[in-house]
């Protein structure tokens, strides 16, 4: 399936490797004809990158959890599984052809199967527009039809997955209930909408726990967001990190139960210090530190704590250089200045897809030409007519889809590196692999913000 290529996940990167423990989800890898160096698998906010060995083969531990939904990424395409704590299993397919040779062995295979056969239809924009009555009615009737094909499906022996992708289904409809107040305004053209209290019951008969779905993407992003909503005092806070502290502080007083309690302030907290470390959240620390108990949560925790603590004596940003027109180097540092941090953010910005418009967008990178002065005439090259009279410059995705896309014959005269006599690219500064993009990424989301937070002090 052709994806879009703009958007990159903002989270972090884990190297993943072979180990002994028990406990956990286990996933085994068989590679035909490997294509790319690694691949990686996201499971609740983590990337873990995996390198198979020279026989393609290669092991990833999840921990522990009791079920999660993963996706596998290969190149452009992905793919979606199910698991439940304990569980093993072995994927196998053609480095050439990911996308139609994927294959899962296990007993969760019927789950893959369903998950990358059937995929849940969004409503258009225009529905937004409607009352919120219909609209409603509208989610009811798409959330019904989903759990119709889903009964319809032959899912046997595959544990709780059936009840898991019910409220699956159930919550990827809710946050659409949660995008009505902006959307319908936007769509209407009515900047005087204001929700009643009609809506705001419906998102409360969303707001249900169950502990059995915390590890549900779809059910925390809703129940965290949601609490956004549902408290009066906090729901005209705009900032981010206040918003999060707000809906931290409704869930700790709300929530009853003390399981889906944790999952959703571990939800909050460890993507935000992903994003933008450990500076100034005495507020959200504290809360975390009152309410979550359970071991693991808390070792994840400390470990982003310590991982994104910039004042840490010795810690060093995350590296990037790469060269300017004139051959000269510059770091990470001079980035975050003129065009390459403009361009960059457009990137970012891209990737975020808020409107749905883009189909899996994934970051290819920037590519320009500056007019003034004029840069460097490209050098010719032989058997290569029409020849660009000016040399691209830019930082683009290490992958050999995206480069060869831009530059379908290997010339180097459309991308900003080399190619050897086989085609593939030569080791370049101006490329970056997933985690150098991811490091960049952060570093300028959270220079923005820091900007934005400047104009209201």
């Amino acid at each position: 399936m052709k994806k879009n290529l703009c958007i990159l996940m903002s989270m972090s990167v884990l190297l993943c490797s072979c180990g002994t423990k028990t406990e956990g989800i286990r996933l085994g890898f068989e590679i035909t004809g490997p294509s790319y160096g690694s691949l990686a698998v996201v499971c609740r906010n983590e990337v873990y990158e995996i390198t198979p060995d020279s026989l393609g083969k290669a092991v990833c531990e999840l921990p522990e959890a009791d079920a999660v939904y993963a996706k596998i990424f290969y190149g452009e395409d992905r793919k979606l599984i199910y698991m439940e704590n304990g569980g093993k299993a072995v994927i196998k397919f053609d480095g050439n052809d990911f996308g139609r040779t994927f294959r899962m062995e296990g007993s969760m295979a019927p789950a893959a199967e369903y998950l990358n056969t059937i995929s849940l239809a969004a409503l258009p924009d225009t529905d937004y527009a409607m009352p919120f009555g219909k609209f409603v009615e509208k989610i009811k009737g798409r959330t019904e039809e989903a759990v119709g094909l889903l009964h319809a499906a032959d899912l046997k022996g595959t544990g709780n997955f059936r009840k898991m992708e019910e409220a699956r289904i159930r919550y990827s409809y809710g946050i659409q209930l949660l995008l009505y107040p902006t959307a319908h305004v936007l769509m209407t053209g009515n900047p005087d909408y204001v929700p009643d209290e009609d809506y705001y019951d419906v998102i409360r008969s969303y707001f249900h726990e169950d502990p059995m779905y915390k590890d549900i993407d779809e059910y925390r992003e809703f129940m965290a967001e949601s609490a956004h909503l549902l408290d009066p005092e906090g729901r005209e806070i705009r900032e981010l990190y206040p918003k999060l502290v707000a809906e931290m502080k409704y869930i700790a007083a709300n929530c009853k139960d003390s399981r889906v309690k944790e999952a959703l302030l571990h939800h909050i907290a460890v993507p935000y210090i992903d994003n933008f470390g450990t500076d100034s959240i005495r507020e959200m620390s504290n809360i975390y530190r009152t309410y979550v108990d359970s071991a693991p949560l808390i070792a994840e925790f400390e470990a982003k704590c310590d991982r994104w603590d910039r004042k840490k004596p010795g810690r060093q940003s995350a590296g990037f250089t790469a060269e300017d027109m004139d051959g000269k180097t510059f770091s990470l540092e001079d980035v975050y200045c003129g065009l390459n941090t403009q361009m960059l953010w457009y990137l970012f910005t891209l990737c975020a897809n808020r409107d749905g418009r883009l189909h899996d967008p994934v970051a290819a990178g920037v590519l320009y030409l500056a007019g003034d002065p004029p840069p460097a005439a490209a050098a010719p090259r032989a058997g290569v007519s029409d020849a660009p009279a000016y040399r691209v410059d830019g930082l683009v995705l290490d992958d050999p889809v995206v480069l060869r896309g831009m530059d379908r014959d290997a010339t180097g005269l459309f991308v900003p590196c080399t190619f050897d006599k086989n085609g593939n690219a030569r080791t370049s500064q101006k490329l970056a692999g997933l985690v150098k993009l991811g490091n960049i990424q952060k570093h300028i989301t959270q220079l923005v913000v820091e900007m934005a937070q400047g104009l209201y002090e």
